[in-house]
Parts: structure tokens; sequence; C-alpha cells
């Protein structure tokens, strides 16, 4: 048997996969490989009260969502607060 699992999407903070408990146990596979894409959720609120480089970064990426003057520079905005969150 020849298992590729790809682990994708929001997960708990406080939560990273132990890949390495998960090949153990499954190594009667013949190949079995696990990729963790996984990436923590983020309390927006909480890291702009902090006032750290990642709340200012995240306060005036919304900043130029608002002062975005059509609808592809707004997109962008998100889009670049999403990677940011990531």
């Amino acid at each position: 048997d020849l298992l590729y699992v790809t682990f994708a999407g929001e997960r708990v903070n406080h939560f990273t996969p132990s890949l390495e408990l998960l090949q153990s146990s499954f190594a009667h596979f013949f190949h079995i490989q696990f990729v963790d894409k996984t990436w923590p959720d983020v309390d927006e609120e909480k890291l702009r009260a902090e006032g750290g480089v990642w709340g200012r970064w995240l306060s005036a990426l919304e900043a130029a969502e608002v002062d975005a003057s059509d609808e592809t520079g707004r997109e962008i905005a998100r889009l670049a607060k999403k990677e940011a969150l990531r």
C-alpha cells in the first residue's frame, strides 16, 4: 500500500500534529507519508490590542482595504491580510 496524507486548513493554536507519532502508528503500510500544511488560528483582536508588530501590520492592512480606491485594491488588501494571518 502507498498512502500520502496531507493535513490542511486552520487548527487550534495550541495543537500541532505529531507526524512522527502518526508515521510510527501506521508503519504497517508499505509506504505512508504525512505532510502538515495546517496553520494556527489567530486572535486578530488580541494581536491588535497588544500593539506589537503583528497588530500594527493587521491594522495597516485593514486601513489599506478601507482606503482602496477600487475593488481590486480592496481584494489585494484582503488577500494580504489573509496571508499575514497564515
